[in-house]
């Protein structure tokens, strides 16, 4: 009975090791099929949103109306935030205009609304332990 409980304990914290960090992605209210999805994972301020050489994980999706998941790769770190671009034209960048305001579609985790400044690190991190994380695509 005892190796029995033994073997159940040992089996928990495997499994409890596998799921944790694991984390689904969904990306909701893409406007059209046209283009691309890049989606960037930082898990520090460093880069965060627009250098996707700073963040740990990198997505590029063909754009599909509506919403698109996938699942990250294990976070490391207790937080993270997401950054999105719905790259229309498919130039592999976001496009702004000559006041540096987006023209594509973009989106963050836990963005309501439309920026109105550049988006910090700290106001868009998630805690690593959620098992699903919603990014709505804002369009201009």
């Amino acid at each position: 009975m005892r190796l029995f409980f033994s073997s159940l304990f040992v089996c928990f914290i495997f499994f409890h090791q596998l799921s944790f960090g694991q984390t689904r992605l969904i990306i909701e209210d893409i406007k059209n099929n046209e283009g691309k999805i890049l989606i960037s994972v930082f898990e520090s301020k460093k880069g965060f949103p627009d250098d996707p050489d700073e963040s740990t994980q990198n997505f590029v999706i063909n754009a599909k109306k509506g919403k698109i998941s996938l699942e990250l790769e294990k976070i490391k770190s207790d937080e993270f935030a997401v950054a999105v671009v719905h790259d229309e034209n498919d130039n592999g960048e976001m496009d702004t205009n000559a006041f540096g305001m987006p023209q594509e579609g973009y989106g963050m985790s836990n963005l309501e609304k439309k920026l109105r400044t550049k988006p910090k690190y700290k106001n868009y991190a998630v805690a690593s332990s959620q098992p699903e994380v919603k990014v709505k695509i804002l369009y201009p």
